[in-house]
Formats: structure tokens, C-alpha cells, sequence
């Protein structure tokens, strides 16, 4: 049975995330393939995946992308973070299986779902599922999700249990 899952700003190839969110890499690639595994390790290549965002950021960055891309499991379905916007396209022509630009809003869970990059103003009924917001976890709202890589341990979360974890 195919698993829905969820992950955010992985920002593959920019060495300075590092620095700036305090992630635990030497360098970029180490990084990179740190983020790939986890994926790969428990995404399945039936499975959906939502990526909120973010994909890449620096010279050579897009190029590298078109390598990782194919390397990844799922159907990945993307909202566009403020480093992709202006490659929307591009992530289709490499396999992304959907490119939203703005927020995508999700009806059929037992909850009211919107992912999005940033997170987004609402309101009970509804859980911003979002990234953006990298290590700063200062939304404490049960309303709000961050799943920057930062927040989850550099590793997709499956979506129904997160969910689960929120508030009814």
C-alpha cells in the first residue's frame, strides 16, 4: 500500500544552509547524500511524496538536481519554495510528477490540510502544513506544521501520522 509523506527545504547543493541553520554537515554533498538516503531509505517508489519547497539554492545547483532527481523515490508532488519559482518548468521537465506555485490545498484527509512554503495565515478547521521556516520553530500552534528538514531529522515524515499527532 503506497504511504504519503512530506519534507521541506532540503536546499541541496548550498553550502552556507549549513552555517545558517546550524545543520550537522561537514559540507554540500555531505549533506546531499545524508538528505538522498533518508529519502530513499523511506520513501518507496510507489509512494507519494509532498515536497513543500526549496529544492536547491547556488551556482551549479539545478545541474546537480538533475542528477539527485532521478535518484529519488515517489510520486513527489511540489509547492514551489521563493528559490523555485522561477523554475517551475524545469521541475516538470525532470520528472516532478506536479508543480503548484502557489499554496495546494488538500480536501481527503480526515483533516482540513493546505501545504505550502511559508507558512500561511488560517484558521481551525484547518493545519498549515508548511517549511520555510528551517530551524526556527517558534510556531507553536497546533495549526501549523513545520517540516523543514531541520525540524524532522533530515528525513520525510509520512504524512498520516504527523497528521495523527495534531490536534482533532
Amino acid at each position: 500500500m503506497a504511504i504519503n509523506w512530506v519534507i521541506s527545504d532540503p536546499h541541496f547543493g548550498h553550502e552556507n544552509i549549513i552555517k545558517y541553520c546550524d545543520r550537522p554537515f561537514q559540507n554540500a554533498n555531505e549533506m546531499d547524500e545524508t538528505i538522498i538516503m533518508n529519502w530513499n531509505n523511506t520513501v518507496s517508489k510507489e509512494d507519494t511524496i509532498y515536497m513543500l519547497g526549496d529544492w536547491a539554492f547556488g551556482k551549479g545547483s539545478l545541474e546537480k538536481l538533475a542528477v539527485y532527481l532521478p535518484m529519488l523515490n515517489g510520486k513527489i508532488i511540489m509547492v514551489c519554495g521563493n528559490h523555485d519559482h522561477q523554475h517551475t518548468n524545469w521541475y516538470k521537465e525532470h520528472g516532478v510528477f506536479e508543480v503548484h506555485s502557489g499554496e495546494y490545498w488538500v480536501y481527503s484527509y480526515p483533516k482540513h490540510i493546505m501545504f505550502s512554503h511559508r507558512p500561511y495565515p488560517t484558521k481551525s478547521p484547518w493545519i498549515n502544513i508548511h517549511g520555510h521556516t528551517h530551524n526556527l520553530l517558534h510556531i507553536k500552534d497546533s495549526i501549523y506544521v513545520n517540516v523543514c528538514v531541520e525540524a524532522i531529522n533530515y528525513t520525510p515524515v509520512n504524512l498520516d501520522e504527523l497528521i495523527a499527532k495534531v490536534r482533532s
